[in-house]
């Protein structure tokens, strides 16, 4: 898995998108890119036969973020499989 990771490493700097945001909004608006990086992460890896289990549980947790959270500047980004 650490094959597709290095893929899209330098194509998404999560650093940037996981700023903080003031609002819910904004969340959705830095979570869209993360979450079409973990599908893709999770396509390149089925059509290769390797394990999605980490990357899936990643998606996830960037999808559950609305809704853990009540406040969006306490939101703490949910770190990607290597």
């Amino acid at each position: 898995m650490a094959f597709l990771s290095e893929i899209l490493q330098e194509e998404i700097n999560p650093d940037l998108i996981k700023l903080q945001c003031e609002n819910f909004e904004q969340v959705r608006i830095c979570r869209e890119p993360l979450l079409a990086e973990a599908d893709c992460l999770i396509n390149k890896a089925l059509d290769i036969g390797a394990d999605t289990a980490e990357y899936r549980t990643y998606r996830q947790a960037l999808r559950d973020i609305t809704s853990v959270y009540n406040d969006a500047k306490t939101v703490i980004w949910p770190s990607k499989p290597m």
